[in-house]
């Protein structure tokens, strides 16, 4: 009879609400989720006869998503579209400027953020 009401008062009634089941539903399904893709990887690297490091990547790239055809260019795109030479950061670092040579002012903002960190 103990065993029986110490069970009961696991659940709170306050703690019952639609809100908090949904996220504890929706976390038992990603990681039940989670726990077959794993387990289907260790069955394919061990079918495909692999060694430990091919195993390895297979369990770790288990729950990987492919991406969508088209996707891999927006990202390129996006790189590409923020500066990557250290005159166009120092632009940007001092309020958008856009110009050519050297700023004695970017620089001791530099090393200031430098000797900061």
């Amino acid at each position: 009879m103990y065993k029986m009401r110490e069970k009961q008062e696991r659940f709170y009634e306050e703690k019952l609400t639609c809100d908090n089941v949904r996220q504890e539903l929706g976390g038992t399904i990603n990681d039940e989720n989670k726990r077959v893709n794993i387990d289907s990887a260790k069955k394919r690297a061990v079918l495909q006869h692999m060694d430990y490091d091919g195993f390895h990547q297979m369990v770790l790239g288990a729950n990987l998503k492919p991406i969508k055809k088209g996707e891999a260019e927006s990202i390129y795109k996006h790189q590409m579209d923020t500066p990557l030479n250290a005159i166009a950061s120092m632009g940007i670092i001092a309020g958008g400027r856009q110009q050519a040579g050297y700023d004695e002012e970017v620089v001791r903002r530099l090393l200031q953020m430098n000797l900061e960190d």
